[in-house]
């Protein structure tokens, strides 16, 4: 079985098939989803805390 490489600035890593492939991009997709969700959470939680509340008309 021919071994697929995928280059990255931080790894080189060997694969021995597409799913193997597959499964790691789906996990790297999902990690990548979720600090996302985090930061848009402390963004959020920032930009609640400075913005000034009006009153009146």
């Amino acid at each position: 079985m021919r071994q697929l490489y995928i280059q990255e600035p931080w790894a080189n890593l060997g694969y021995e098939s597409q799913a193997q492939i597959l499964n790691d991009l789906t996990i790297r997709i999902q990690v990548l989803e979720n600090r996302i969700r985090q930061l848009e959470e402390t963004v959020s939680d920032r930009i609640a805390d400075t913005e000034p509340v009006g009153v009146g008309s």
